[in-house]
This record gives structure tokens, C-alpha cells and sequence, in this order.
């Protein structure tokens, strides 16, 4: 018999991941406002641990260090878009970024002329440092009870928080202030207009696949997921794709070998809670990324009267935007 494993309360921990749980159950326990930098594996440590060979006695030597956790394999445990694909860009610098798209409509010539692919005008993604935070109130009884576990909660907790907003701007960022710009929102997303107000066919489906591929916008079939709101599944989960005398065939919102892999048309599909009402959304993971400028940070803020009562107040801040790389490569569906 098989059994379901669970990485416990803790969950996976690396060398980094040690080093940032003994530093906030110190954080946690200190008498002293003082904040605390979460470091997470960057690129020039994830891609040797990656090309090592864990088959190979010889290429295990350096002991430690071999499978390390990045911010966004963290992120993916509380991020729904991430999880399905959504890159994650690390900044090492903090300053706006300059993102081109790839132009996918362009095309070289045969034959003994040549086309000058460059003279078109450049399109860009724009990300720049967005501010995200979030108060967390510890249990100064439980970091003395077990500090380990205290200092995983309260990154998990972290954690979940940023996922949280970084999905939620993701998807219906209206573009003002601080807040990124979502694929809701974006006017530049190619939209297809039900044939029903409201009701998600399988014609609906198949011709925003086609509004992609025809905007030259199709850059992986693998990349593929879907985007709605709970009501708008429900709704797929019990209309039938297919109908014959007497048998009706899978849902709309058909069903894969796991829950997380079902999907129309055979392609994942998310659900948001924070999605508003007949969001559906035909997405590439490619076509999207979030944007981390490597500044997550924890401090501890004294309140005597909070500390009387056996709690802290920790503050967590990081520096994060979302950008939409291609919006060919995204297809929303809309009303007429």
C-alpha cells in the first residue's frame, strides 16, 4: 500500500532556509528593533546544484548545499500562478527594468535580399520596485516553546501573504499607484466575445486558442493554463463537453489525473478567489513574470504594551511588480 507523504510542519529545508529560520526565531526573541534580511539561493548557486548529477557518487562531494530552495520555489507552495509556470525574474539591481518582447510576427527572407527585421518600433515591458508588506503578530510563548517551528510558520505565513498579492495583482491590478497592472485589466490582451453573455462553450474555448495562434502569440502548447473565478468552474465542472443519445461525455472543466492538472481542452486550469465574477482567461506561463528586486525583509517592532501581553509584531516588507511579457500570448474572454 501507498501512502501520501508530508513534509511535516517545517516542510523542505536547505542550508539558506536553517540559516533564515534560526535568524528569525533570534529575530522573534530580541529585545531590539532591529530587521532581518530572508536570503534565498541566487541563480550562480541554483544552476550548479541543478547540472549536478545526484546519480553520481563523485559529483555529491561538496556534501551540503545540493538541492536548494529558491524564493520561488517557496512562493510556488502559496502562489497559484507561479506554481503553473509564471517565471519569476530576480533583479541584482534596484532600478526600473527594461523587459523587450519578442516579435513573433517577424520573418527573415529567401533568396538573395534581405528584410531589415529591426527597423520596427521595440515593445517593452516596463517593471519597476513595488512595495509589498504585511504586519505578522507572533506568539512570544511559542517561539520559546519551539523557536524552529515559530520562525517556519512565520516565513510560510510571510510567505503566503506576498503569493497572495502577487496573484491577486496579477489578475485584477488596476494599474494605479503601486498596484502592477493585471491581465483583467491590460487593454493590450487579446479579448474573444462569448456567443452567450456569460456562458463558456466549448466554441469559446477553442477559438480563444485560435485568437492566440493567429496573433502569432503560440509559443508552447505546454505552456498553456487557464484562469477563472470558482462560479465560472462550477459551471464548466457540470456542462458536458460532448452529448450522444443517452451518454454525455467529460466536462468542460474536465478531469486529469490529479485535481491541480484539470482543465478545459486538456490544459491546467486555476481557480482564484480573487477573481471577480466570469473570469476566464487563455494564458501562457511565458507570456507573464514577476519581477523580485531580492529586498525581503522582517523587523521586529518593540510595543511595550503588546510585549506585556506576550506578543511581537513583526513587519514584513519586499519589493516585487508584475509585468505582462507578451499580450498576444494571453486571451481573455468578454461579453459583447
Amino acid at each position: 500500500m501507498k501512502f501520501k507523504s508530508h513534509r511535516g510542519y517545517i516542510g523542505p529545508v536547505d542550508n539558506y532556509r536553517r540559516e533564515r529560520l534560526l535568524e528569525l526565531s533570534n529575530l522573534i526573541e530580541s529585545n531590539e528593533q532591529r530587521s532581518l534580511k530572508l536570503n534565498f539561493p541566487d541563480y550562480q548557486d541554483l544552476e550548479p546544484a541543478r547540472q549536478r548529477d545526484l546519480t553520481d557518487p563523485d559529483s555529491l562531494k561538496s556534501g551540503q548545499g545540493t538541492v536548494l530552495f529558491s524564493l520561488p520555489a517557496m512562493l510556488a507552495e502559496h502562489s497559484q500562478l507561479i506554481k503553473n509556470g509564471v517565471p519569476v525574474i530576480n533583479s541584482t539591481r534596484f532600478q526600473d527594468l527594461d523587459v523587450p518582447v519578442l516579435d513573433r510576427s517577424l520573418e527573415a527572407a529567401w533568396g538573395g535580399s534581405s528584410v531589415d527585421v529591426g527597423d520596427n518600433g521595440i515593445s517593452a515591458a516596463l517593471p519597476k520596485p513595488k512595495r509589498v508588506s504585511a504586519f505578522i503578530v507572533v506568539s512570544r510563548q511559542l517561539q520559546i516553546q519551539n523557536p524552529i517551528l515559530t520562525g517556519a510558520w512565520l516565513e510560510s505565513q510571510l510567505l503566503a501573504a506576498v503569493g497572495r498579492a502577487l496573484d491577486k495583482a496579477a489578475i485584477v491590478g488596476d494599474g494605479t499607484g503601486d498596484n502592477p497592472l493585471g491581465i483583467l485589466n491590460d487593454t493590450e490582451i487579446l479579448t474573444h466575445t462569448r456567443t452567450s453573455a456569460g456562458i463558456n462553450t466549448l466554441t469559446d474555448m477553442a477559438a480563444m486558442e485560435r485568437t492566440i495562434a493567429e496573433a502569432n502569440g503560440e509559443a508552447s502548447s505546454d505552456d498553456y493554463f487557464w484562469v477563472s473565478d470558482p462560479r465560472t468552474r462550477e459551471a464548466l465542472r457540470i456542462a458536458p463537453a460532448f452529448t450522444a443519445e443517452g451518454n454525455f461525455g467529460d466536462s468542460l472543466w474536465s478531469h486529469r489525473t490529479s485535481s491541480e492538472k484539470s482543465g478545459p481542452l486538456g490544459f491546467p486550469g486555476i481557480v482564484s478567489p480573487v477573481a471577480p465574477a466570469d473570469t476566464f482567461v487563455l494564458a501562457q506561463s511565458s507570456g507573464m513574470a514577476f519581477v523580485d528586486w531580492n529586498k525581503l525583509e522582517v523587523e521586529n517592532l518593540t510595543n511595550v504594551y503588546q510585549a506585556t501581553e506576550g506578543f511581537r509584531t513583526m513587519l514584513a516588507t519586499g519589493f516585487f511588480d508584475f509585468v505582462t511579457i507578451d499580450p498576444k500570448m494571453i486571451c481573455k474572454a468578454v461579453d459583447a
